[in-house]
């Protein structure tokens, strides 16, 4: 009895022992199942939080690339409005400066011709010889050389205001002289056009005595001047640039105004006329 109770008594420790062993070996168990879920957790929080850091950096980037839009959008519109002003002044100025060369055309031809009718009585004489008055006054000398070169014009030396020499090339030197009767001065220019001046082996050349830029706009003419020269088309300047033309044997005088005018007149008129 004793020996079954004694062996009795010593099995139950060995079935205790595997039944520790299971509990133990289910704890474990459960210990790593709760350790994965934790540690999923954890990666599901980590990932969650990834994505609102991402989340939030997105927006923040949207939020900055908008506040630099507006910033552009502010500079574009403030650039628009500078520009705008900016043609308006253009304008503004464009016609202001038309203005004023339209008003400093008018006046620089008001004051050329108060200077040139100032010099109606003049004439230009030009090739006289350097040193031919020969220590006379100049006045004296331009008078005596007029009665001496047209002694069909004048029976005395013409009564002149004053002569004087123009700046030239020596040995030839120009010599202006106003006339003292406007009358005498017409005479000698009429004359000299039509006849040859001669003065101590010298052919002398007669002008008018015009400012710089009253010959400048009447030398624009000398082209087509030419041109009917060589067509045989008589033809004379006005005062101050204006073109006169007797064309069909005078019977028809055309005045023109501009040297394109002129220039069309011969091309349409004359050149064809002679192609027919």
């Amino acid at each position: 009895m004793v020996g079954e109770r004694e062996a009795a008594g010593g099995a139950r420790p060995a079935w205790r022992s595997r039944s520790a062993a299971s509990q133990s070996k289910k704890a474990s168990v459960a210990s790593k199942l709760a350790s994965m879920v934790t540690a999923s957790s954890q990666d599901e929080n980590q990932d969650s939080e990834g994505n609102m850091d991402d989340s939030l950096s997105m927006t923040q980037l949207i939020a900055e690339l908008a506040k630099q839009q507006e910033v552009l959008k502010s500079r574009l519109t403030s650039t628009e409005t500078i520009a705008g002003e900016n043609f308006e002044r253009l304008v503004t100025a464009e016609s202001t400066i038309s203005s004023l060369k339209a008003q400093n055309t008018l006046l620089l031809e008001r004051l050329d011709d108060p200077e040139n009718r100032s010099r109606r009585s003049n004439l230009r004489i030009l090739n006289v010889s350097e040193g031919s008055e020969d220590g006379k006054d100049p006045t004296v000398f331009v008078s005596e050389l007029l009665a001496e070169a047209m002694a069909d014009v004048f029976t005395s030396p013409p009564p002149l205001d004053r002569a004087h020499h123009s700046l030239g090339l020596k040995p030839i030197v120009g010599k202006p002289a106003r006339f003292h009767r406007y009358s005498d001065r017409e005479l000698a220019f009429r004359w000299a056009r039509q006849h040859e001046v001669k003065f101590k082996g010298n052919t002398l050349r007669v002008y008018p005595d015009l400012s710089a830029a009253l010959a400048k706009k009447r030398a624009t003419f000398n082209p087509v001047k030419q041109d009917l020269y060589q067509q045989g088309i008589r033809f004379r300047l006005l005062y101050p640039a204006r073109l006169k033309v007797m064309f069909k044997g005078d019977t028809c005088n055309l005045i023109f105004e501009t040297p394109d005018e002129a220039n069309y007149f011969y091309e349409k008129q004359v050149l064809a006329q002679k192609g027919k």
